[in-house]
C-alpha cells in the first residue's frame, strides 16, 4: 500500500514508519524540514516539505494514496502560554485540514485516514468510566481535540473512511512519559502528583504501533481508544515505575505546586480518564503488552 504520514519524525512516527517499512509498505512522508526525517529517510519512497497549512502540488503526493496517516503538531511538552496553548491548535487544525482540502477533487479511490487525538478529549471525569461512546470534556485540551477531530470528520465519506487515535500516554523507551520521567525518577526525586488516585491510560509503544496496523487491515472507523486495557491510578503507576528503575518513590507534589510549574499541562498531570479501549476489545485486537509492569520490563 502507498501510505501518506505527517508528523513521522516524532516518537510515534518513528517507531510506525519503521514497521511500516519491514512490511513492504511504501512510504510517502511530509514534513516541515527533510533534516527531521534525516535519520529515518531510507523508509520514504519520497519525503515531502510542507508548511503544516497546504500541501505540495497534489500530483506528487496523493495521487494513489491508501493511507493517510495524520501525526502532525506541536508537542504538548512546556509551559503552556496563551502562545503555547494557540500553537497547540492551529499546529493540529490546520495541518489536519490540509490533508483534507487535497482530498477534496472527485475521484474513485478514497483512502482511509487516520488521525491523531487524545484521550484529552475526554477531559476530567473521576471515576467515570469511559469508552469511546462517552461525550466530550470541558476543558482546554477537550476543546482541542474536538475541533482536531471534526477536521479530520470534514473528509470524504468520513463515516467510512477515518479513524481518530484517541492517544493515552505512551511508554517507549526513546521517548514519550518515560523520556521525560525517567531523569526525575533516577534522581530519587518520584512520587505521587496530586492525590494520586486521577486514573491514567497509558499504552506501550508496540502496541501503538500494532494498532494503527490493525486499524489498516480490518477498516475500523470513528474514535478508537488507543490504550492499555488496565488503566492505571497515578499513585500506583508512579509505584511501579520507580520500582521498576529500582529508585524510591516517596514525594507527594501538590496540586497547587504543580499548577505553578506546570501551567496548562498540569491539566493533563491532575485530570482522571478511566478510558477503556471498547472498540479494540470488541473487535478481538491482541494486546501485547496489556499490564503495566509487563509494559515496563518490555522497555
Amino acid at each position: 500500500m502507498k501510505i501518506l504520514i505527517s508528523g513521522a519524525s516524532g516518537f510515534i512516527g518513528k517507531h510506525l514508519c519503521e514497521s511500516l517499512f519491514q512490511d513492504d509498505h511504501e512510504l510517502v512522508g511530509l514534513t516541515r524540514s527533510k533534516n527531521n526525517l534525516a535519520p529515518i529517510n531510507n523508509l520514504f519512497t519520497s519525503i515531502n516539505e510542507w508548511d503544516g497549512r497546504s500541501l505540495p502540488e497534489r500530483s506528487n503526493v496523493t495521487e494513489g494514496c491508501d493511507v493517510i496517516i495524520n501525526l502532525a503538531g506541536e508537542s504538548i511538552r512546556g509551559y503552556w502560554t496563551k502562545g503555547k496553548q494557540d500553537t497547540l491548535r492551529t499546529s493540529r487544525l490546520l495541518a489536519t485540514r490540509a490533508l483534507v482540502e487535497a482530498f477534496k477533487p472527485a475521484g474513485d479511490q478514497i483512502p482511509l485516514l487516520i488521525s491523531a487525538s487524545a484521550t484529552g478529549f475526554y477531559g476530567d471525569r473521576g471515576e467515570e468510566q469511559l469508552t469511546e461512546q462517552s461525550i466530550a470534556g470541558k476543558s482546554f485540551l477537550s476543546g482541542l481535540t474536538s475541533d482536531w477531530e471534526e477536521e479530520a470528520l470534514r473528509f470524504r465519506n468520513s463515516l467510512e473512511n477515518v479513524a481518530l487515535l484517541r492517544f493515552g500516554v505512551v511508554l517507549g523507551q526513546d521517548g514519550g512519559l518515560v523520556a521525560g520521567l525517567k531523569p526525575i525518577y533516577k534522581l530519587g526525586l518520584g512520587g505521587t502528583l496530586g492525590k494520586g488516585n486521577q486514573w491514567w491510560p497509558w499504552i506501550h509503544i508496540d502496541d501503538v504501533v500494532e494498532i494503527v496496523k490493525f486499524i489498516i487491515g480490518r477498516k475500523l472507523t470513528g474514535p478508537v481508544n488507543v490504550v492499555s486495557p488496565l488503566p492505571e491510578r497515578q499513585k500506583t503507576f508512579s509505584q511501579k515505575f520507580a520500582k521498576h528503575l529500582g529508585r524510591p518513590n516517596i514525594f507527594t507534589v501538590p496540586e497547587t505546586m504543580i499548577k505553578i510549574a506546570a501551567g496548562g499541562l498540569s491539566e493533563e498531570m491532575l485530570s482522571s480518564r478511566n478510558v477503556i479501549p471498547e472498540k479494540l476489545i470488541l473487535n478481538q485486537y491482541p494486546f501485547k503488552h496489556p499490564d503495566l509492569t509487563n509494559a515496563l520490563k518490555a522497555l
